[in-house]
């Protein structure tokens, strides 16, 4: 049966027609014609771009999260990579500069590949759930009221999490103290060594 934005607008019409007199039919009547509206809304947007043209399928959740995470992984190399060049730079280590500076380019051109990537996802993202709100928002709703039901569990588990993020946090805080005292002492011992053989030279 095929639905059009007409069927859609005798909806909307319907619902500016209920009763407003009590605050209940108020809030019913402003319920059903937000719900027209967004049902409006997504049609014209599932005409738009998906139709007959394209399949209508909820794109994948992990496809996307995949590639933020190649992107930080990315970003790791290219970080680790800056810095294996500026030492290469203070060594005076031509080759090794120039070969580090190709290999950044390389990463920074594969990075901007899943950046390209992921932006055509989001956009498959945004278009799906335009034409999909009302189905989100139901399902949404239906969520809600799940875990309405099980709410003492959700919020022993919370609990939980909360104290494992606060243990992992200051892990990581404390290996980034570490690594930083690593790395002022061995700032420091590279000092000294060039100090002592400046004296040296004297």
């Amino acid at each position: 049966m095929h639905y059009a934005v007409a069927d859609i607008r005798k909806e909307l019409s319907y619902a500016k027609a209920l009763p407003k007199n009590t605050d209940d039919e108020k809030k019913f009547r402003s319920f059903e014609i937000d719900l027209a509206k967004e049902k409006i809304s997504a049609k014209k947007a599932y005409d738009k771009y998906y139709g007959s043209v394209n399949d209508f399928i909820e794109p994948d959740i992990e496809k996307i999260t995949a590639l933020f995470d190649k992107e930080d992984e990315l970003d790791s190399d290219i970080f680790n990579l800056v810095k294996e060049k500026t030492l290469a730079s203070k060594n005076k280590d031509k080759e090794a500069v120039a070969e580090l500076k190709l290999k950044i380019k390389s990463v920074q051109n594969e990075k901007k590949e899943i950046q390209k990537q992921a932006k055509e996802m989001m956009d498959e993202f945004a278009k799906f759930n335009r034409a999909a709100k009302p189905f989100n928002d139901a399902r949404k709703f239906l969520i809600q009221q799940e875990n309405y039901s099980h709410f003492d569990e959700i919020a022993a588990r919370y609990d939980e999490a909360k104290i494992a993020a606060e243990e992992e946090e200051r892990i990581k805080r404390e290996k980034a103290a570490a690594k930083k005292a690593e790395e002022e002492a061995e700032l420091a011992a590279r000092k000294a060594a060039k100090a002592a053989k400046k004296n040296n030279k004297k």
